[in-house]
């Protein structure tokens, strides 16, 4: 007969059934490490072999790199055993008898102890993690692609100068994927010639290969330079001390690179600069969705040669657009011919690489009565300070000029469809500024009105206009309405 204080005994049945409702695989050990309770998944993860203590060599058991085998004797089972508890110990199980791509479990350990506190077992409780891991490293991926696309936009948008937007690119890049060093190839004439820019968290030590790569002639047959330029395409090289240029395999191999990206920057379609990036031997090479990611993030700076070689253009003819009278005499911007000109070509190569803009047509309130009270000469002032507030808010790259009068339009790249939103909020917080600085006998007031240039829907810049000055003066009469009302 039991005695009143030894605890209830549950039937076998009972502990059983409650291990079956779990989602977990339960295997309960004895001392000598055999199994002597398990529910059906606990089964399936230990297979015939009797002792989950300690499984013979090739049970498929490894360490979170998915390389090194697990050593037996650390397994939780032969822990728990020993007194330690375990927990959430992350194992890669990849079965030595049927095929396929293996699982991850999180396993945790606890001894089973008697009264008299000996340990007489252990329970293993492990769950498989591999959808949950799959997704968490999903998400982890796709966070990782949106920042490299996000970083090297950020850049093509905000520097003007070439150099600078391309180290920022290679910046981003080797931040985000570890990989040591980059380099960028430009075009001369017929030919790609090594640039000076080499960017890299760990540049200063391959010093060698720099000085290499820049010795060689710009007339060299560069064999994966030259490849890429003809293809068009993105290629990765596995193994850069067969497949590289044989003036450079020797500092690659001195400096332990193995493979390398190399990404072409294209304007329509012709190979203005090749990037490429090297990868340490060793390092697991990038797979073609990533390949795709880079791609396509490298494929926005050829908008910046587009518009470094507009920017070239237009200083190259700047005698010409003054000879033609396309500048406002007043104002320095360009007059109506003179915008009607330069839009429609930055027009068009928007429509190239299906970039949006906007156009922005602004009118100057109350300059009758500066006219009528401080004189024309203020009139001028007035006109002249708007211009200058305009450049400071726009880019070089943006068209801006005075149609005449107190009116004024700019033709700036937006990005998206309602890009024009942070563009005006920077004009009337200039113009705020400016106001509240008082250094004029008057204030600047505008109406504005702005319409997207949509690249797969592209319109005439004169339609563009005709809409922008429709809702320029709307929001002008309902700015006069207002005022009617208050004064009522």
């Amino acid at each position: 007969m039991a005695s009143s204080e030894d605890p209830p005994q549950l039937p076998t049945s009972w502990l059983e059934s409650v291990l079956e409702a779990l989602d977990d695989a339960v295997v309960v050990l004895d001392v000598n490490g055999q199994i002597v309770l398990a529910n059906e998944l606990g089964r399936q993860s230990v297979g015939t072999w009797p002792n989950a203590a300690s499984w013979p060599p090739g049970t498929g058991l490894f360490d979170e790199d998915q390389q090194t085998p697990y050593p037996l004797e650390r397994l939780p089972g032969a822990q728990a055993l020993l007194g330690a508890r375990i927990r959430h110990l992350d194992l890669f199980l990849r079965s030595p008898t049927t095929p396929g791509p293996g699982a991850w479990l999180s396993v945790n350990a606890t001894p089973l102890r008697d009264a008299a506190g000996t340990i007489s077992g252990a329970v293993v409780v492990s769950r498989d993690t591999t959808t949950l891991r799959e997704a968490s490293l999903e998400i982890l991926k796709n966070n990782r692609d949106r920042d490299l696309l996000h970083q090297i936009a950020a850049a093509a948008n905000q520097f003007a100068d070439l150099d600078r937007v391309l180290r920022e690119a290679l910046l981003a890049i080797t931040y985000i994927t570890g990989w040591p060093l980059g380099h960028v190839y430009l075009r001369q004439g017929e030919h790609m010639v090594s640039s000076a820019i080499w960017v890299g968290p760990q540049r200063d030590a391959y010093g060698a290969l720099v000085a290499a790569t820049m010795a060689i002639p710009s007339t060299y047959p560069l064999r994966i330079i030259d490849g890429v330029v003809r293809e068009g395409r993105v290629r990765f090289v596995e193994n850069l001390l067969i497949d590289a240029d044989p003036l450079r395999i020797p500092t690659f191999r001195a400096a332990g690179l193995g493979a390398g990206v190399f990404l072409p920057i294209k304007v329509d379609d012709q190979v203005m600069a090749v990037v490429e990036l090297f990868l340490p031997r060793g390092v697991r090479p990038p797979d073609a969705e990533f390949l795709s990611v880079l791609e396509d993030a490298i494929s926005t700076l050829g908008r910046v040669f587009e518009r470094t070689e507009a920017r070239a253009a237009l200083e190259r003819h700047s005698d010409q657009l003054q000879a033609l009278s396309l500048l406002d005499e007043l104002t320095g911007l360009y007059n109506r011919r003179g915008f009607l000109t330069l839009a429609e070509q930055q027009r068009r190569a928007g429509q190239r690489a299906r970039l949006y803009h906007h156009l922005i047509f602004l009118d100057l309130d109350g300059m009758k009565g500066i006219n009528d009270h401080l004189g024309h000469a203020q009139g001028d002032v007035a006109l002249q300070d708007t211009a200058r507030l305009l450049r400071s808010v726009f880019r070089e790259s943006d068209i801006l000029a005075r149609l005449g009068g107190d009116e004024f339009v700019i033709f700036a790249a937006s990005g998206t469809v309602d890009g024009d939103r942070p563009i005006l909020a920077r004009v009337r917080e200039a113009l705020r500024l400016y106001n509240e600085a008082a250094t004029r006998p008057f204030k600047l007031e505008m109406s504005i009105g702005a319409t997207p240039c949509d690249p797969e829907h592209p319109r005439p810049i004169d339609e563009l206009l005709r809409v922008a000055d429709a809702l320029m003066y709307e929001q002008k009469r309902q700015r006069k309405s207002k005022s009617t009302e208050s004064r009522g």
